[in-house]
């Protein structure tokens, strides 16, 4: 795979722009991908519920592997928001691309202010 116009890192003077550094990424960096954008909403969805299941049966000593696992997941949706925001997730339709944004952002909070209420978070 090559770049459009590659910079090796010695030749980055204080005259490099952003958009000489952009222009080096291959266009596939780029691409808006259904399949692999619904693929990481439904991963992140999957491993939060596999967390959630994991911190109400696992005993008290995998307690931390849960939390971190929840948390990881939790922030994935984070990002999954974000980038609804930023309208660099993948939707059709612009309605589509506002729900999934609204609802990720809104588990979220919910799921914050859960952990908030068991006194796992402040």
């Amino acid at each position: 795979m090559t770049a459009i116009s590659p910079l090796p890192p010695s030749t980055l003077t204080p005259q490099t722009t952003l958009r000489d550094i952009i222009n080096t990424l291959p266009r596939q960096c780029f691409a808006k991908d259904p399949f692999r954008a619904w693929l990481g909403v439904f991963t992140s969805l999957f491993a939060a519920i596999l967390g959630y299941l994991a911190i109400a049966s696992c005993p008290w000593y995998l307690l931390p592997l849960a939390w971190l696992w929840t948390g990881t997941a939790l922030t994935g949706w984070f990002v999954i928001g974000h980038d609804c925001g930023h309208r660099s997730f993948y939707a059709e339709l612009q309605e589509l691309k506002s729900d999934t944004e609204l609802l990720f952002q809104q588990l979220q909070s919910l799921s914050r202010q859960r952990m908030a209420q068991s006194g796992m978070v402040q």
